[in-house]
C-alpha cells in the first residue's frame, strides 16, 4: 500500500495545518463566487444572531484560510456603502472527494473595514 498526496490537498509553505493562515488576501473569483451563493443563509444567520439590517450589496473583500478536513474560509464581505457594514464569514469548503458544497458555519455581523479578520 502506497499514500500519495495531492498538491492540492497540501498546505501552502506559510500556512500550518489547522493555523489560520496570516496575511488575508484580497478576493478572489473562486470566494466570490463561493460566498455568492451564500447570501441568503449569511442574512438569516445574521438576523438570529440580532442583525436588523439588511444586506444592500454582498461583495467579498478579502478572506484568509485554515486547513482542516477541508478548507475553511474566513471572508470579509461589504454588506452596504458605509464603512462599518461588513461582516466576517467563517465557510467551511470540504474535499473534493466529499462531493459537498461550501456552508457557512458561522457570521460575525457589526464589523468595520477595518477589522481584521481571524478565527470564530
Amino acid at each position: 500500500n502506497h499514500f500519495f498526496a495531492s498538491s492540492t490537498l497540501l498546505p501552502s509553505p506559510h500556512m500550518m495545518v489547522g493555523g489560520v493562515s496570516a496575511e488575508s488576501k484580497p478576493a478572489t473569483p473562486e470566494v466570490h463566487s463561493m460566498v455568492g451563493g451564500l447570501r441568503e443563509s449569511a442574512l438569516a444567520k445574521a438576523r438570529e444572531s440580532g442583525f436588523t439590517g439588511d444586506f444592500s450589496t454582498f461583495e467579498a473583500v478579502s478572506y484568509k484560510t485554515q486547513v482542516v478536513n477541508g478548507t475553511n474560509y474566513f471572508v470579509k464581505v461589504r454588506v452596504g456603502a458605509g464603512p462599518n457594514d461588513h461582516v466576517h464569514l467563517r465557510i467551511h469548503k470540504p474535499l473534493p472527494v466529499y462531493g459537498d458544497e461550501p456552508a457557512l458555519h458561522g457570521i460575525q455581523h457589526s464589523k468595520t473595514a477595518a477589522d481584521e479578520l481571524g478565527h470564530f
